[in-house]
């Protein structure tokens, strides 16, 4: 009998030594989650994401920016139908295909391109058959077109209200055949 209880006796010692072992594992896994919560949230005090308070903004900023510290939102203008331009490069035709949009910091400049479609589409017409075929070939003269084009529009802005214009012009597309 004295066999029988000694073998009791290693088996609740072999039970009792995994289920410590395994608490020990928990309390550990446990304290290094603690230590990790309490290291970021005390960065996050002292740096201040907690506070209510908002941040000073510079003077020259604040007229920049939004009243949330962020530029302020952009607004597009799709210009459709697309521009199709013809040139003459010596004896052959050559054409032109341009999608083009527009973005501005404030929907009003946006609206009163919309208003006036027509005297836009005609100013960028002539801007578009003003240019040099050569030009528009090299990277440099798409990059003077959409300046070219921003002036159009901004100048079309400035006349019909007092909205601040247009801030670029994107190409969507742009076809050279």
């Amino acid at each position: 009998m004295t066999e029988q209880n000694d073998n009791l006796d290693e088996t609740e010692d072999g039970g009792g030594r995994g289920k410590s072992g395994l608490v020990k594992i928990l309390a550990l896994v446990g304290g290094m989650l603690l230590v990790a919560a309490i290291s970021i949230g005390g960065t996050l005090f002292l740096t201040g994401a907690f506070s209510d308070e908002p941040e000073p903004v510079a003077e020259g900023e604040a007229g920049q920016r939004g009243s949330t510290g962020l530029p302020p939102r952009a607004h597009y203008l799709q210009l459709n139908p697309d521009f199709v331009i013809t040139y003459e490069v010596g004896p052959r035709q050559r054409f032109l295909k341009v999608e083009l949009a527009v973005m501005a910091r404030d929907q009003q400049s946006l609206n009163t391109l919309t208003q006036h479609m027509p005297l836009v589409r005609d100013n960028i017409i002539q801007t578009l058959s003003d240019q040099t075929f050569s030009d528009i070939q090299r990277r440099e003269g798409k990059e003077e077109l959409m300046t070219a084009l921003r002036d159009t529009m901004n100048r079309i802005v400035e006349e019909h209200s007092d909205a601040p214009g247009v801030e670029a012009v994107l190409y969507n597309n742009f076809v050279i055949q």
